[in-house]
């Protein structure tokens, strides 16, 4: 299990965004995980857990909720967060810790956020990784590798579900 901080709380608006850090040194790095991460769980994936440790070596490792998951406030599929708050959430929590900037990891359905956020802060940002990221996830007339409607539908029937 990797050791860090407690949960902390940064501000996004009205909303409380949880974070963690992890190791200290001369870098940071901001992970940038999926709407379904949490802060609490993620340190006590094995496999999770030795990525997190690795990356301490190196200097800071800070994850954080998205709104609407894990330990950060909820939402309501009603008004879903939009890509500006999410990058927002970044932001607050690169803030809160005090950082200038940091390398972005992104896993896949988190690579927008944190391509917005290079785009919008390119001077916070000493790098950008991405763990699978794809431009969108959707079948196109100008994007043919994307999931077909009907299977993107699928799976986001049954994560309103859930």
């Amino acid at each position: 299990m990797a050791t860090g901080t407690e949960t902390k709380y940064a501000m996004n608006g009205d909303l409380s965004v949880a974070y963690r850090t992890f190791g200290d040194g001369p870098h940071d790095f901001l992970f940038i995980g999926n709407w379904f991460t949490n802060v609490e769980v993620l340190p006590e994936v094995p496999h999770v857990a030795e990525w997190i440790d690795g990356a301490a070596t190196m200097g800071r490792v800070i994850v954080f909720d998205q709104l609407g998951s894990g330990a950060s406030d909820p939402i309501t599929l009603d008004t879903p967060p939009s890509l500006e708050q999410w990058t927002d959430s970044a932001r607050v929590v690169l803030d809160d810790v005090k950082s200038e900037g940091a390398v972005l990891i992104a896993l896949d359905g988190a690579f927008s956020t944190a391509a917005i956020f290079a785009a919008t802060y390119p001077a916070r940002t000493a790098g950008l990784i991405s763990m699978g990221g794809y431009a969108r996830a959707r079948k196109a007339d100008d994007y043919p590798i994307g999931m077909p409607n009907d299977e993107a539908q699928s799976v986001i029937d049954l994560i309103a579900g859930l």
